[in-house]
C-alpha cells in the first residue's frame, strides 16, 4: 500500500497514486497530464482519427442533428444567452493575441481555397434556405414607390413586427410574408428591421404562417 499523492494521508489501491478524483487536489500532477495531451492532441495523426470520427458520427446521425438544431435554436430565443454570447465575443477579439492567431490561420496555404469550395458547396440548391431561385426574381412594379413601402411602415406603427425582435437595427424594411417578390399587396407585406428580415430566411412555412395571421 501507498499514501495517496494528494496529500490527504489515506492509503490508495494496489498500484494506484490516487483515492478517486483525488488527483485533482495535485497540481504537479495536473500539469504533467495536461502537458500529455497537449502533446498527443498536437500530433496530425491523432487530429485526422479524431475528425474522421466525429465525421462519421455526424454524418450517420439524422436524430442528433435535429436534436442540436433544435437545442441550438431554443437556447438562442433566450436574450440573456444571445447577450452573454455577444460579451464573450467581444472580449475573445479584444484580445491582439487572438486576433494575430486567427490572421495567422486564414493565411496558412490552402485555408482560402477551402473556404471558397465550401461556399461553393452551399449555394443553390444546397443551401438549407433555398427557394427555388425566388432570390433572383424581379420586385413587382409598385416596389419602386417608395411612398407606398412607407405608407406600409406607417400601418405597422413604424416598428418591427417580428415577435421577438433583438433591437440590432434601426432599419425598416417591407418584408413579402409568402416570400413572392411579385406579390405587393398590402396584406402580404410587413414591416421588419434588417436584421430580422435576414432572420426570417429560415423556417420559412412558419414565419409565413405567423405574420399572416399577425397582418390578419
Amino acid at each position: 500500500m501507498s499514501l495517496c499523492l494528494c496529500g490527504c494521508g489515506s492509503e490508495t489501491n494496489r498500484g494506484k497514486k490516487y483515492i478517486g478524483t483525488h488527483w485533482a487536489k495535485c497540481e504537479s500532477y495536473r500539469k504533467n497530464q495536461s502537458l500529455i495531451m497537449k502533446a498527443s492532441c498536437n500530433k496530425e495523426e491523432y487530429k485526422n482519427k479524431v475528425s474522421e470520427q466525429v465525421k462519421k458520427n455526424w454524418r450517420n446521425n439524422e436524430n442528433r442533428k435535429l436534436e442540436m438544431s433544435k437545442r441550438l435554436k431554443e437556447k438562442w430565443k433566450s436574450k440573456k444567452e444571445r447577450e452573454n454570447q455577444s460579451q464573450m465575443m467581444s472580449k475573445v477579439w479584444k484580445s491582439k493575441a487572438h486576433r494575430n492567431k486567427q490572421s495567422e490561420g486564414m493565411n496558412k496555404p490552402g485555408v482560402s481555397e477551402k473556404i471558397a469550395l465550401g461556399g461553393k458547396k452551399r449555394r443553390g440548391s444546397n443551401n438549407g434556405a433555398w427557394n427555388g431561385g425566388t432570390g433572383n426574381a424581379p420586385y413587382c412594379h409598385i416596389w419602386g414607390d417608395k411612398e407606398y413601402r412607407e405608407s406600409i411602415k406607417e400601418r405597422d406603427g413604424f416598428k418591427c413586427k417580428h415577435p421577438d425582435c433583438w433591437g440590432k437595427s434601426d432599419l425598416l424594411v417591407c418584408h413579402h410574408i409568402n416570400y413572392d417578390k411579385k406579390d405587393c399587396r398590402p396584406v402580404n407585406l410587413i414591416t421588419l428591421c434588417n436584421s430580422c428580415n435576414m432572420r426570417v430566411n429560415v423556417n420559412r412555412k412558419q414565419w409565413t404562417e405567423y405574420f399572416i395571421e399577425a397582418v390578419g
